[in-house]
């Protein structure tokens, strides 16, 4: 994939950026935050995407001028936020459909067969499309739905364009009400039941179960956790195992790489899902053979999704997968652990923390532990419930480095519709979720109080002094490069 080096935007200044002619997808990387004084119009060719990808904090900043694109194609953000501009989201915007996204909500009344909307009107050549459900039996990618036995919850991940821009990836949550009594079947649905609590064997923590047989769907390879027998999949003192033979999947392998190679440029992946599991698990281990994995990497361009129900959710983009799989030292372990036992952590991080949660990533080829994943990238999204009281633009995530100092990952922000705080890294550590809150004494009032909030709490901005950031004060180039 080509990269196209990003300008530095300064303050105050028009800005004026011709871009090359695009082919079917092409990346934008930020060097710098941007800060637009003039509208941006990249007039992406039909069947294009650019991408404009933030890397490790830099953010588009809308100070009089909008992000539009007129073009028939689409602009897609990746790992960087952009701030509206103060006076006003304008309705023709890429602001316009990220907020149309943020916001939306898609609702299934009683025994309907299809699901509601929200109007689209609001935006230009809108469109809503079904990527992947969590239960597809409930609702399915096609839109249809089947009224279940009892009340449901479903995760939808959607792509949202408009406005000349597209959200991929965006997921949430439908509730789908029991369907009418007149409408039961005298059999039950079978689905529903992911675990037969009869193989229970007497340890209130330890719950027999297995993993459904693998199936090649139009996007990739879906694997779910419950069912009919397949795999071993167990779950003991709170630990969750899950060991994919390569004899299990290879067919499912074969079928993905044979469809890659009559449309190369669709976007593959492979789907765990780990749903209804008991509260008590602490801890998923997924074991996955390195063969079938290696012959995905050499062969497509598949990603790996792994969806814990109320554990956490991790998307090891293709390069990341790659990079697992070089080693050759033997089959992939990943393990995913949320720490509950606060004596495992170190005076300072104790402190930076408190009581909110700690989660232990990490990855091994055979017996070694992976360290990073190169030019790979892994999103990561974890549940996280705050208090009222508690300002959502100071919660960050920490990871331990390697001189067992906390650093903040400058991406990370909570995601209030999810109720998750979502992060983008290229390696695993020990991850902890904090609130490093803070603000200044003269932005109360002022339009930009939440995005000045947002970097200073990542450490992005210091301010003037004396607990001042004047705001409508003109910056110095070296204050800006020093921002940036």
């Amino acid at each position: 994939m080509k990269k196209i080096a990003a300008a530095l935007i300064v303050i105050c200044l028009s800005l004026s950026l011709a871009l090359p002619a695009l082919a079917a997808e092409k990346t934008l990387d930020l060097t710098k935050s941007w800060q637009l004084t003039s509208d941006l119009d990249p007039e992406v060719p039909s069947g294009d995407i650019l991408i404009i990808d933030g890397g490790v904090g830099y953010n588009i900043y809308e100070m009089g001028g909008t992000l539009i694109n007129t073009g028939e194609g689409f602009v897609k953000l990746e790992n960087t936020i952009l701030y509206p501009d103060g006076n006003g989201t304008k309705a023709a915007s890429a602001a316009a459909l990220l907020e149309f996204a943020e916001s939306m909500s898609v609702t299934a009344s009683k025994d309907a067969t299809t699901l509601s909307y929200p109007s689209l009107d609001i935006l230009t050549n809108a469109n809503i499309v079904i990527t992947a459900s969590s239960r597809p039996e409930v609702i399915a990618t096609n839109e249809k739905v089947v009224p279940p036995a009892s009340a449901s919850s479903v995760i939808l991940t959607l792509t949202v364009t408009g406005n000349g821009a597209m959200v991929e990836g965006k997921t949430l949550t439908v509730s789908v009400p029991a369907r009418s009594s007149s409408n039961n079947n005298s059999s039950n649905n079978s689905n529903n039941d992911y675990y037969d609590n009869n193989s229970d064997s007497g340890d209130n923590n330890s719950v027999s179960g297995s993993l459904s047989s693998a199936s090649a769907t139009g996007n990739g390879i879906k694997i779910e956790v419950g069912g009919s027998a397949g795999y071993s999949a167990n779950i003991k003192n709170n630990i969750m195992s899950a060991n994919i033979s390569a004899k299990s999947i290879s067919a499912s392998v074969d079928k993905l790489v044979n469809e890659l190679k009559s449309n190369p440029d669709k976007a593959q992946v492979i789907e765990i899902k780990a749903n209804n599991l008991p509260n008590t698990v602490d801890t998923a281990e997924f074991i996955f053979p390195a063969s079938a994995i290696a012959n995905v990497v050499e062969n497509t361009n598949a990603a790996l999704s792994i969806n814990i129900d109320e554990l956490a959710a991790i998307i090891l983009d293709s390069k990341a997968l790659a990079s697992a799989t070089n080693s050759g030292r033997g089959d992939i372990k990943l393990v995913v652990q949320k720490i509950n036992d606060a004596a495992a952590l170190n005076n300072e991080q104790k402190a930076a923390v408190g009581s909110k949660p700690v989660y232990d990533l990490s990855i091994y080829t055979g017996s070694t532990k992976l360290s990073n994943f190169g030019l790979g990238k892994v999103s990561i999204s974890l549940p996280y419930n705050p208090k009222v009281s508690e300002n959502k633009n100071g919660i960050v995530v920490y990871y331990v480095d390697a001189n067992c100092n906390l650093q903040i990952v400058k991406n990370s922000k909570y995601t209030p519709e999810m109720r998750s705080v979502d992060f983008t890294i290229n390696h695993f550590s020990l991850y902890m979720i904090g609130n490093n809150y803070k603000t200044f004494a003269d932005i109360s009032g002022h339009w930009g109080v939440d995005a000045i909030e947002f970097v200073a709490s990542r450490g992005l901005v210091d301010g003037v002094g004396d607990g001042k950031f004047e705001p409508y004060r003109e910056i110095k180039r070296s204050e800006f490069v020093q921002i940036v």
